[in-house]
């Protein structure tokens, strides 16, 4: 009788007590996400993670899960704090992918946000009422997501007249009607990690010919009582009539 004969069915037992294991996805798992990248592609600033999933069990290869499991878990990972402004967009079984809705961001921390105004630097900032999301601030560069929500709050800015005005006031009409320029351009836009703050700043190029304007139209007295002058146009240019 040839050794063939007495190997096979151990060999064969073990393949199928393998292939058993391996077929059946585990549902009693857990994940340890790691950052693989991050960034802004198009509008999108997305969070890439490897999802480290891993049990007891013994398997060969990459460990297959439960997808309705593992979108559980995922969704159950990022902070309770976040899960409003953190979307899981996209995963498998070895990496998932998140993205940061800003727009939800913005206007939520803009509600019943007082703005405050330094007439030294010429600026006015915005403090938000929501906490940037954890997953920002710990995985992502300050560089990438100021930039991208100076970027985003400028845009809201041309989306929303009633912010607009809130924070151009009168400079909205020097800016059009005596400058001939998009208020929206007269100023910079940074965002401050510290405070969680936009803080919106007149352009040292434009101070001259905004003060200049300001000083002619203050002569209308009409005019200047009609748009509270001083209180509007003070709060950027320092002026007084």
């Amino acid at each position: 009788m040839s050794n063939t004969m007495f190997s096979y069915p151990l060999k064969g037992l073990s393949g199928r007590v393998d292939t058993e294991i391996s077929a059946k996805p585990s549902v009693n798992f857990a994940i340890n996400p790691m950052l693989i990248s991050s960034g802004i592609n198009g509008d999108d600033y997305y969070f890439i993670f490897n999802n480290m999933c891993f049990d007891n069990s013994p398997r060969r290869g990459v460990l297959r899960v439960e997808q309705s499991v593992l979108k559980s878990k995922l969704q159950t990972w990022v902070k309770p704090s976040d899960r409003a402004y953190i979307k899981l967009e996209s995963f498998d079984n070895t990496k998932s992918r998140f993205s940061f809705c800003i727009d939800d961001w913005l206007k939520d921390g803009l509600k019943n946000c007082k703005p405050y105004d330094n007439f030294l630097s010429m600026s006015r900032s915005y403090r938000f009422g929501r906490q940037l999301p954890q997953m920002v601030l710990l995985y992502g560069m300050e560089m990438v997501y100021g930039k991208y929500i100076a970027e985003h709050f400028k845009k809201m800015l041309k989306q929303s007249s009633q912010l607009r005005s809130n924070v151009f006031g009168i400079i909205e009409e020097i800016s059009k009607k005596h400058l001939n320029l998009d208020s929206l351009n007269l100023f910079d836009y940074r965002y401050d990690k510290v405070s969680n703050s936009v803080v919106v700043s007149v352009k040292p190029i434009y101070v001259a010919s905004l003060t200049a304007a300001a000083t002619t139209m203050a002569k209308d007295e009409s005019w200047k009582k009609k748009v509270n002058f001083d209180k509007t146009v003070g709060m950027f240019l320092k002026f007084k009539s």
